[in-house]
């Protein structure tokens, strides 16, 4: 992201309207790095449930399953990036100085849509919410 910001500066002052190299790759690590926040939001939501909600079972709590769930979730985050790559959906913006899906109604406006927010961010909430009942049932038995 920083990478993007010192290349739109750079432009702006130099009043360049062009695109470099690396613009597609710009934008795909733009996307890539959305995905891998709430990716990693998705993650801190599973191992805050399985901690309270299973504190016995130290397996899912052990260094290891968490780098492998580290390492699926990166896998998982480039994978899920490639359709805006080879649908050609990133473009130059030249108002805006960068490599980006313009705002328009395609299948990949959709995939991010159904991947990103209502997939991901559906699962995170039930886990919240399963967690939030939980401790509610906790405080109740005691």
């Amino acid at each position: 992201m920083f990478w993007m910001a010192v290349f739109t500066l750079q432009n702006d002052l130099k009043r360049q309207q062009y695109e470099d190299l690396f613009c597609i790759f710009r934008g795909y690590m733009s996307y890539v790095t959305c995905f891998t926040q709430n990716y990693s939001y998705f993650l801190q939501a599973i191992y805050r449930y399985l901690t309270i909600v299973y504190p016995s079972r130290l397996f899912w709590q052990s260094k290891r399953v968490q780098i492998f769930f580290i390492s699926l979730s990166w896998i998982i985050v480039f994978i899920c990036a490639l359709p805006h790559v080879f649908t050609g959906e990133i473009k130059y913006l030249v108002d805006d100085q960068i490599f980006q899906m313009s705002l328009h109604l395609s299948i990949v406006t959709v995939y991010n849509v159904i991947l990103f927010y209502l997939i991901l961010m559906n699962d995170i909430i039930f886990i919240y919410f399963k967690l939030v009942r939980y401790v509610k049932e906790m405080s109740k038995n005691m």
